[in-house]
């Protein structure tokens, strides 16, 4: 899956699934892969 493909799938899952968006969310975290972030939902969340 490509990076921009990620992030479009990340935004859709926000959009759908809060709490899941945020699992997924720590999951990229964690492992670092801060370019596959959804930032514009992750600022409005904090």
């Amino acid at each position: 899956m490509s990076r921009s493909t990620a992030k479009t799938r990340l935004k859709n899952l926000y959009e759908v699934d809060e709490h899941l968006w945020l699992e997924e969310t720590i999951k990229l975290l964690k492992a670092n892969r801060l370019d596959e972030l959804d930032v514009e939902n992750l600022i409005e969340e904090l």
